[in-house]
């Protein structure tokens, strides 16, 4: 299945760039490995993430959002920044 987005190239970046904003204010930097836990459905708000920063991220479009897979990813690449809703961190 996939997601149509109706996005320009200059939403992107602007989009780009809020949510570099957002994860630089939550303290993370180029030293990070980011693993984004967003499930890539019809959200297409895990869609900004994973284009602010790709060489951070952990992970890829289609990443499922099982609890064992994800935390085989963070032992895995030694994740040190977890995007995701605050509920599916608990």
């Amino acid at each position: 299945m996939a997601t149509v987005v109706g996005y320009t190239r200059n939403d992107i970046k602007t989009w780009s760039n809020l949510v570099a904003r957002v994860l630089t204010a939550g303290g993370v930097t180029a030293d990070d490995v980011i693993q984004i836990a967003f499930n890539y459905g019809l959200f297409t708000g895990a869609f900004g993430f994973t284009t602010a920063r790709s060489a951070w991220r952990v992970g890829h479009p289609g990443v499922e959002r099982q609890h064992q897979r994800q935390i085989k990813i963070m032992q895995d690449f030694k994740t040190t920044a977890l995007v995701c809703t605050p509920s599916y961190a608990c």
